[in-house]
């Protein structure tokens, strides 16, 4: 069986190798880069997210564009959320406490758990990317928070050159639009969240959702593929 990974470069370390090691054909093709916005517009609208009460990091993405303006890390009296437990992860390892992890680590997820902490107030920050569905923003506005979302990083894709493929798995709506649909119509999808599948259903493509963006749950939902 033929698996190829479409995410990042940098994001599930070990995959591959796992996948290796059970005896699956691998193909690492990344179908989208993320490209930090940098200009003096972006970089002062972001330095004014640090007024905020809380701060949320949807993706390690988000973290490494926000690093690349050169501005500081939010400080003590800022709380910070973050979607991934990967993302609280890296979060962790530069010094900050992350006070929220969503469960499930998706958008709902996130509003749920922060709609429930008793520290729980407005503005909040969203730095995120140029391609970020509104769903987070949405949901805490309607839940009556004020939300402060700003793209400090844009999303492009890439061409796909991975050739056929019995199994691919997906972390983004946008890797989903650059499947060739010949390549996927003999494919089967493991997406890396329920949007991310959603956009899987849209095109009228099979597949599933691993339980988590982690590599032993991306194992296991491509297990679930090969017959018995």
């Amino acid at each position: 069986m033929r698996v190829v990974l479409t995410y990042s470069l940098g994001r599930l370390l070990g995959l591959a190798e796992a996948l290796y090691e059970e005896g699956y054909e691998v193909e690492h093709t990344p179908l989208i880069e993320t490209r930090p916005l940098q200009d003096l517009q972006v970089k002062a609208q972001a330095k004014a997210l640090l007024e905020c009460p809380w701060m949320v990091f949807s993706s390690q993405a988000t973290l490494e564009a926000w690093q690349s303006l050169d501005l500081p890390l939010p400080g003590k009296e800022q709380k910070l959320a973050a979607v991934g437990k990967k993302t609280a992860e890296k979060l962790t390892e530069l010094g900050l406490r992350v006070n929220l992890i969503a469960e499930p680590q998706n958008a709902l997820g996130l509003v749920n758990c922060f709609t429930a902490h008793p520290e729980a107030c407005g503005p909040i920050a969203l730095p995120q990317g140029n391609r970020a569905l509104a769903t987070v923003q949405q949901k805490l506005e309607h839940m009556g928070y004020e939300t402060l979302p700003l793209s400090i990083y844009e999303t492009v894709t890439l061409e796909w050159s991975a050739g056929v493929a019995d199994v691919i798995v997906v972390a983004s709506p946008s890797a989903v639009e650059v499947v060739p649909d010949r390549i996927a119509a003999g494919a089967q999808f493991i997406s890396l969240g329920e949007t991310t599948q959603t956009a899987v259903r849209t095109k009228g493509w099979r597949g599933q959702v691993a339980d988590s963006p982690a590599i032993d749950d991306v194992l296991d939902a491509i297990e679930r593929l090969v017959p018995a």
